[in-house]
């Protein structure tokens, strides 16, 4: 996706590597909930995806390479008593494969390798089920989420070193060290990658950084020796994006929710965001410091409780309010009086009265009943429209939501 083509609101994330597979993944799934619910269109820059996604990939390397693979991970695989064999067995596998001898390759070799090759898929397949890699592939497939491709992930061989790379990380084997150069000069290339990304994101003006501790300290420290220059525009909308994260990390159980269930209310909240957006904009404005600077958590918490905490006790009250008009609707509207006259009756069947309610005024009601109830309806419509068009009411209704998801999958 071209930075010229995006409409709406775009939102790049930055998410730095971690040593602990973990907690791989955890920050980057934190963040994509806060940005599908928040942004139109979401890209991000993360060396750990990109190296598990390199590690999806394994079945879809050519056999050469598998061969390459597996005899790379050997020592990295538990209860591999006989490894000096094997790397023999593969050894020779690999040169008839080179050699197009492939006829020469007998059942038994071919089941080694398979049984060798299944240990290996094991060992990913463990790596990949214990982070949230798949729900972000799941967003990366539907559309909703777009990733940078990093240089290392376009070879294939780049592919195969990345993988023995991960697989001899999470063996955390004493036979690492004769690993850990290599390992060190693809981490800096991809960290150069990484950081000139997120550099670009914060200085481009075309994108909202939305960045983890790590990656905003990495902004701070480039910002300071003069290696990133942001202007006052790149400034408000990292302020704006990060104070947007803040807020929504605020919500109750907001940490619970799958994607899938964060999606769900993006499309049901959709027409009130506009507003809710122009609430966050202005609630930034009030921030001083930039969004890298240590300050700027302690002004978003003051922020809270002087302006966000106040507006939602008023909203939640007006809320309240609106119940106890649809209360009175419904109770009235369930007692049986004197039929209504065709007149008043059409006047309330034109008001797209709630069904119950309706239901109700058809038992009968006094002519001079229907003006007194279709006052309080006009009341209470009336405020029913003041509490959808408040500023917060997104934010408002997001917190319900995924309180009540949570609560009914429980």
């Amino acid at each position: 996706m071209k930075k010229n083509d995006i409409h709406g609101l775009h939102m790049t994330i930055g998410t730095s590597p971690v040593s602990n597979l973990e907690m791989a993944l955890e920050q980057e799934l934190d963040l994509v909930k806060v940005a599908i619910l928040y942004a139109d269109s979401v890209k991000l820059y993360s060396p750990t995806y990109s190296m598990l996604h390199m590690m999806s990939q394994m079945n879809d390397l050519p056999p050469q390479l598998k061969v390459r693979l597996l005899r790379r991970t050997i020592p990295y695989i538990e209860n591999n008593s006989d490894d000096g064999q094997l790397k023999y067995f593969l050894k020779g596998y690999e040169r008839r494969i080179r050699e197009n001898k492939r006829k020469e390759i007998d059942l038994a070799f071919q089941q080694q390798f398979e049984n060798s090759w299944g240990q290996i898929q094991d060992v990913v397949l463990n790596i990949l089920r214990n982070t949230p890699f798949h729900d972000l592939a799941n967003m990366v497939e539907a559309e909703r989420l777009e990733i940078h491709p990093f240089r290392q992930s376009r070879s294939e061989r780049m592919i195969v070193e990345n993988i023995v790379d991960c697989i001899a990380l999470a063996s955390r084997s004493p036979k690492l060290k004769s690993r850990s150069s290599s390992i060190d000069a693809r981490n800096d290339a991809l960290i150069t990658e990484f950081v000139n990304g997120v550099s670009d994101a914060v200085t481009s003006g075309d994108t909202y950084p939305l960045f983890d501790s790590e990656t905003s300290n990495l902004v701070r420290l480039g910002v300071k020796e003069g290696k990133i220059k942001v202007s006052d525009t790149g400034i408000r909308q990292g302020k704006h994006s990060t104070l947007a994260a803040q807020l929504f990390e605020r919500l109750p159980l907001f940490e619970q929710a799958s994607l899938d269930e964060i999606l769900d209310i993006r499309s049901e909240l959709e027409k009130y965001l506009t507003r809710y957006r122009r609430a966050v904009i202005n609630f930034s404005s009030e921030i001083r410091s930039a969004y890298w600077d240590d300050d700027f958590p302690i002004e978003a918490e003051e922020l809270f409780i002087r302006e966000v905490a106040p507006a939602i006790q008023d909203l939640e009250e007006t809320i309240e309010e609106n119940k106890i008009l649809t209360a009175f609707l419904k109770k009235h509207s369930d007692s049986p009086l004197i039929l209504p006259t065709n007149a008043a009756l059409g006047l309330i069947m034109s008001q797209n009265l709630p069904g119950e309610i309706i239901r109700g005024l058809g038992l009968g009601i006094a002519a001079s009943s229907v003006a007194f109830v279709y006052g309080v309806y006009d009341e209470w419509k009336s405020g029913k429209k003041v509490v959808e068009q408040n500023n917060l009411y997104f934010y408002y209704q997001a917190a319900q939501k995924v309180e009540k998801r949570i609560k009914k999958r429980k």
